[in-house]
């Protein structure tokens, strides 16, 4: 029997909505962070080398290469990482507005904070060092071990900011003591800002229900032997 024009054409496949320009953005967070870690953590190496030259030319001449490497290690990174890391931050506030979203609608719920409010609080000096916080803490009110990893974050964020301020400060001083220890400060200040970024993702991880590889997280369960 001929079965031309008696077949049913096949469904079409349903659309994928392509997301609104704030949830594409927080989908580039956890990128932009492992790049501000790996950035800010070839900034404490170059400040740290730059620090054991800062030694060996106590005693002895130092290749002009040599300070030509560090100097470029040292400047590269300085531009690159905070230049990443403002990305990283729009992003990561973009990320929340979303994880907002779905926690809230999950329990019926809407975010009775506005998304502009969120970001502006999250990226505004001084107001983020704050508000972040509160509401990652209203994201994630019933669960303990959230809550714990969002304090963690919170006192580093914190620490970051205090060493960003005293390497700022610590660049007025005009001694050749002084400016030896400013680049120990500014090496600690970068490896603050690692952890921040690590525990940025972290925060991420827990809340999306995803382990450190960003694979779903699986529950143990334990079972009663008798």
């Amino acid at each position: 029997m001929p079965r031309w024009g008696l077949l049913d054409p096949p469904p079409a496949a349903p659309e994928e909505s392509p997301g609104t320009r704030t949830e594409r953005l927080g989908e580039l967070a956890p990128t932009l962070l492992v790049a501000t870690a790996l950035l800010f953590a070839v900034g404490a190496l170059a400040e740290l080398f730059r620090y054991a030259l800062l030694l060996r030319n106590r005693t002895s001449l130092i290749s002009p290469t040599v300070l030509a490497v560090s100097d470029g290690l040292v400047s590269a990174a300085g531009v690159m990482a905070p230049v990443v890391a403002v990305c990283a931050a729009a992003a990561s506030a973009s990320w929340l507005v979303g994880a907002r979203a779905a926690a809230f609608g999950r329990s019926g719920r809407t975010d009775p904070r506005r998304p502009a409010e969120v970001i502006l609080g999250c990226l505004t000096p001084v107001l983020n060092l704050v508000l972040p916080g509160v509401y990652l803490n209203e994201l994630a009110e019933s669960n303990t071990k959230t809550r714990n990893l969002i304090r963690l974050w919170w006192v580093t964020w914190a620490v970051g900011a205090a060493m960003l301020v005293l390497n700022l400060a610590w660049r007025s001083h005009d001694s050749l003591q002084a400016r030896a220890n400013g680049v120990l400060v500014a090496a600690l200040t970068d490896l603050v800002a690692v952890a921040v970024a690590v525990l940025t993702l972290a925060v991420m991880r827990r809340v999306d229900g995803l382990g450190v590889t960003g694979r779903p997280r699986e529950l143990t369960r334990w079972v009663v032997a008798g």
